[in-house]
């Protein structure tokens, strides 16, 4: 017969810590998650929590801590299952990801015939200038237009 209350303080407290990240209260789950590693918790759960714990951290976009949690689940518990699913699912996003030095691409517009259209407003950009944001705004629309997107420059005119 299945549970419906956790049996022990800690199981509850790691439920509650969960409920909070479902419901996308991450720095609460996150402080929850953490003094539940404070108390002497069992070696499934406390895998489960740094599990749990790299999710978070992935999810901010630091993949070196979720790296780093992931494989101290995997050192406590060999056989957490989510950790080594989370794992995989990490290593694939690292590899899909751009590396320092990519130069990245647009996605190439869907029909040629019917190219799709790029506004770009500018409202300083005659405005005098060595560079910097100007700079930046022609070569985004040269970027896109090299790259089949039809792209109109709209930029305001100022007297003088």
């Amino acid at each position: 017969m299945p549970r419906s209350v956790p049996q022990t303080e800690h199981e509850r407290l790691y439920h509650e810590a969960r409920a909070a990240a479902d419901k996308g209260r991450c720095a609460e789950a996150r402080s929850a998650y953490e003094a539940l590693l404070s108390l002497n918790v069992q070696v499934p759960m406390r895998a489960m929590v740094e599990n749990d714990l790299a999710a978070l951290a992935a999810m901010d976009g630091d993949f070196e801590s979720a790296r780093a949690r992931l494989n101290t689940a995997l050192a406590l518990d060999p056989a957490c299952a989510p950790a080594k699913e989370n794992s995989t699912q990490l290593d694939a996003l690292r590899d899909a990801l751009p590396q320092p030095g990519d130069v990245a691409t647009p996605a190439l517009p869907r029909n040629a015939e019917s190219p799709i259209k790029v506004a770009i407003l500018s409202l300083l950009f005659n405005w005098p200038s060595t560079g910097g944001g100007t700079v930046h705004t022609a070569e985004a629309g040269k970027f896109l237009g090299e790259a089949g997107y039809k792209v109109r420059h709209i930029y305001a005119r100022y007297p003088g």
